[in-house]
């Protein structure tokens, strides 16, 4: 396998696991510590993790900078694992750290990779779906809260057509399974759905996705929401994938002239999927509601608001996303704090929505 030489820009929660591990397997690693208190902590210690596949620290293969500006020049890769908002800025700072037909690796929860590979064609893009929870307790020490799968793909759609897209492949194929595939939007897509369900009624609640699925409405806003979403997918023709084993179009239910409060063998089992859903990640902390804990933007424009966007341009019915994309922004705002209360308004809403 080819040598290569990659910079992960985002040590956060996934970022510190994906650069340990990638570490690990003997490969140098040049992470952005961003912070001097972040570069103190990496110089001395490495980077620390623990969770669902032990405590570890490495040092050995990692080379932490302060600054993008720090990298070194010829970058084989770079693997962006920033909140979205963050993304192109980071992309933009980083260019010249690249080598010429260099890789570009984005690991984001929202869509924005079919705009930016255009922006940025003479380069190698690839795109990635990693859905393994983690929570990020200091500086470079990263808790792993669950398993989870990793997708990676090419956004024109092609196999694997360089080493470098072959290294990355085996470098994520040792973190989790992972699968190459030909239709790497169709899962970002799908990631966008279960994100936006996820992460924003976390933010709401101020509760973990396993307190939240014990609450039967609260179960019934997070199909409402994927509801919403897959009906924006299918006016885009966007194929949805399935993705931790989760079939959106399985989950989806009609958003008019149905009760949904009704007892069916359908519902009873969507309620079920979710059910065993919250019990495997029962430990996963919305990423929103880690930023709000931060006193940080949040994703919240590029995941509800994404759907709301697309939505009100294809005349799709995004009531309840459009809701909680206003919620979260009063959260955000300081004009509101995740609480019960929150969530329970949303539950309220999630059934007027139904019945109107």
């Amino acid at each position: 396998m080819v040598s290569m030489e990659i910079a992960v820009i985002g040590i956060g929660a996934v970022g510190t696991i994906i650069s340990a591990r990638f570490a690990q397997q003997g490969q140098k690693t040049y992470v952005v510590c961003k912070h001097e208190e972040t570069l103190k902590k990496v110089q001395e210690h490495g980077l620390r993790v623990i969770g669902v596949k032990g405590r570890y620290s490495v040092k050995a293969n990692i080379e932490p900078v302060l600054l993008i500006e720090d990298l070194p020049d010829n970058l084989d890769a770079i693997l962006y694992v920033t909140k979205t908002i963050d993304l192109e800025e980071a992309i933009e700072r980083s260019l010249n750290k690249l080598k010429k037909n260099g890789t570009i690796i984005t690991t984001q929860n929202g869509v924005l990779e079919e705009e930016l590979s255009e922006k940025y064609s003479k380069y190698n893009f690839l795109a990635s779906t990693i859905s393994f929870g983690a929570t990020l307790l200091g500086p470079a020490y990263s808790q792993q809260t669950s398993s989870g799968e990793i997708i990676v793909g090419r956004i024109d759609g092609k196999t694997p057509s360089t080493e470098v897209d072959k290294k990355i492949f085996s470098l994520y194929n040792k973190i989790e399974p992972t699968t190459w595939t030909d239709n790497i939007i169709g899962y970002k897509y799908s990631k966008l759905l279960i994100n936006s369900a996820i992460s924003s009624l976390g933010a709401v609640s101020g509760l973990t996705l396993g307190e939240m699925m014990k609450r039967k409405n609260t179960r019934l806003a997070f199909l409402r929401i994927i509801s919403e979403g897959v009906e924006v997918a299918d006016r885009n023709n966007i194929n949805l994938e399935k993705l931790n084993r989760l079939n959106f179009y399985n989950l989806a239910i009609p958003l008019r002239g149905y009760d949904p409060t009704k007892f069916s063998y359908g519902m009873f089992k969507r309620h079920l999927i979710l059910k065993l859903v919250g019990k495997k990640y029962q430990n996963l902390k919305s990423s929103m509601l880690q930023s709000i804990e931060r006193g940080r933007k949040t994703e919240i424009e590029h995941l509800n608001g994404h759907l709301v966007k697309r939505g009100e341009q294809l005349n799709s019915d995004i009531r309840l996303n459009k809701y909680i994309v206003a919620l979260v922004k009063k959260i955000e705002n300081g004009q509101s704090t995740p609480s019960i209360d929150n969530l329970e308004v949303v539950e309220n809403k999630t059934i007027e929505f139904f019945n109107n």
